[in-house]
């Protein structure tokens, strides 16, 4: 590599990564990295129920497969388990964790309280505001799979609870179990200065005859200190998008972003 002084130097080499600037870059992969500072510079915004104004920016552009590779053991069967009932449908059709690997997905995190979000690049994002508050919802076109975010800035661990406990009060008004089993909480609350505590929830039916899956339901709960994120998925239509390939595959993504969603813990 030329230094800066060399003679003939273009200095092109002290460019680095995607960054619309760098020379080195594809007219297309210049493009793909110019929507991406786009969408960074323009965070997603909520007001959480003490009236504070949370900002949500884009932080990151990577692929799947280096999301799965910097997994604990767990969380990577938890997404492995994801694609069991695949087995009821032909060879060609079935999809598996390997056809997520190069899918491209967005971190997000959070300016005040260290969520992140990891979130499909192809997806559309929308903020409404309903009885919880301001709600983050993601999908696609198809609008069939839909994973919705709650973000709320607390003063206190025991707000950060009460926030939970409302959560799953909204969860149970959708007719959703909320008691996880012993394996699916991890609970530090007792460790010093940094309390943190999650619930995983996967709520499945079956079909009583085939014994194939008709629907799930799957949420994360975390606490970090006083601040709370909940996630949620919930399918419109199940047929329809169980028939689907494309459909089940944004499904899976989205089924990992629940997986995915949690503290940035320092």
């Amino acid at each position: 590599m030329s230094t800066c002084s060399s003679s003939g130097a273009s200095g092109k080499n002290m460019y680095s990564g995607t960054r619309s600037d760098n020379p080195n870059l594809t007219p297309e992969e210049r493009e793909a990295v110019r929507l991406f500072e786009e969408a960074a510079a323009q965070p997603m915004e909520i007001v959480d129920r003490s009236g504070d104004t949370l900002h949500i920016y884009n932080d990151q552009r990577m692929s799947f497969r280096e999301i799965y590779e910097t997994l604990q053991s767990d969380n990577k069967q938890r997404i492995d388990d994801l694609f069991a009932d695949e087995f009821s449908f032909d060879e060609d059709d079935r999809l598996t964790s390997e056809d997520l690997m190069e899918e491209v997905m967005d971190l997000h995190q959070g300016n005040r309280t260290g969520a992140f979000l990891i979130l499909p690049f192809v997806a559309n994002k929308q903020i409404t505001l309903d009885t919880l508050g301001m709600v983050i919802h993601v999908t696609n076109d198809e609008n069939i799979s839909i994973l919705s975010v709650y973000l709320s800035k607390n003063t206190t661990p025991d707000e950060a609870t009460a926030e939970m406990l409302r959560f799953k009060g909204m969860l149970q008004s959708l007719g959703q179990q909320v008691d996880p089993t012993a394996d699916n909480v991890k609970d530090y609350n007792c460790e010093p200065g940094d309390p943190y505590y999650r619930e995983y929830i996967e709520n499945s039916q079956l079909n009583q005859q085939t014994h194939l899956l008709t629907s799930e339901f799957s949420t994360s709960m975390t606490i970090n200190e006083s601040d709370f994120l909940g996630v949620w998925l919930d399918v419109s239509d199940w047929k329809k998008m169980w028939k689907d390939k494309e459909a089940r595959k944004f499904y899976y993504l989205l089924q990992s972003c629940v997986i995915f969603a949690d503290f940035v813990i320092y």
